[in-house]
């Protein structure tokens, strides 16, 4: 019905959370996108770029609206996915703000599907995940 990926309505529900919780209205939540070409699909390196996701909260459209909004959002920023977003920050740090600090965005919304499988073959053995704790955020 709203057409949109299971990723887009949980980073609506995400940027519901960060107003709900004094982000304010009009928030901006970076999300990692893979821009590798497919000729590349060997190739070692990175090639993932971070999005701005322009996304205001207007709590009155509900979330049918919010989750509209993520999905316009979301398409609009792939179609553009080529541009790196260190493009973007030096003419937006025009006014003096630190260097170290990334003012584009100050959320970041990274979805990685899971399939449910524990154990997946690597090479001639099978390897199964470890949950791992690290003890802090950053």
């Amino acid at each position: 019905e709203l057409r949109a990926p299971e990723a887009v309505v949980l980073l609506a529900a995400y940027g519901l959370l960060l107003a709900r919780h004094g982000a304010g209205p009009d928030l901006v939540v970076g999300t990692p996108v893979n821009v590798r070409a497919r000729e590349a699909s060997r190739a070692v390196g990175y090639h993932v770029n971070t999005l701005p996701l322009r996304i205001p909260v207007d709590l009155g459209a509900g979330f049918r609206g919010l989750v509209r909004t993520a999905r316009d959002a979301f398409l609009g920023a792939v179609a553009h996915a080529d541009v790196p977003v260190d493009v973007l920050t030096p003419e937006l740090r025009r006014d003096g703000g630190a260097s170290w600090r990334n003012t584009v965005f100050r959320h970041l919304f990274n979805y990685v599907p899971d399939d449910g499988r524990t154990a997946f073959p690597l090479a001639d053995t099978t390897a199964r995940r470890l949950p791992v704790e690290n003890g802090f955020s950053k």
